[in-house]
């Protein structure tokens, strides 16, 4: 995949502690900022989409689809009661 090279500034500790992780895990730096990066995201959108769905703006299935996971992983992520109806069910059983 193409990559593109931006730029961040980070403060002096965490630069050392980044570096410090490099180091113990014998990997590149930028591969790990990669890593984390992606993952920071990941989390954001599955914490917008929870948000959402909370806030009753969106399903559970349009939060699963905006947070880029399945149903059940959302699920597992969401500490609150599922609002589920049987006219969701019926639909999702149909899907099968």
């Amino acid at each position: 995949m193409p990559t593109t090279t931006t730029t961040a500034r980070l403060d002096h500790a965490l630069l050392e502690r980044l570096k410090r992780l490099a180091t113990v895990l014998d990997v590149e730096q930028s591969r790990l900022i990669r890593e984390f990066v992606r993952n920071g995201i990941q989390q954001k959108f599955l914490e917008y989409a929870l948000d959402l769905y909370k806030r009753r703006k969106v399903t559970l299935a349009r939060a699963a689809e905006i947070a880029g996971v399945s149903r059940s992983e959302i699920m597992e992520a969401y500490d609150g009661v599922i609002d589920y109806s049987e006219k969701q069910l019926s639909s999702d059983l149909k899907g099968l």
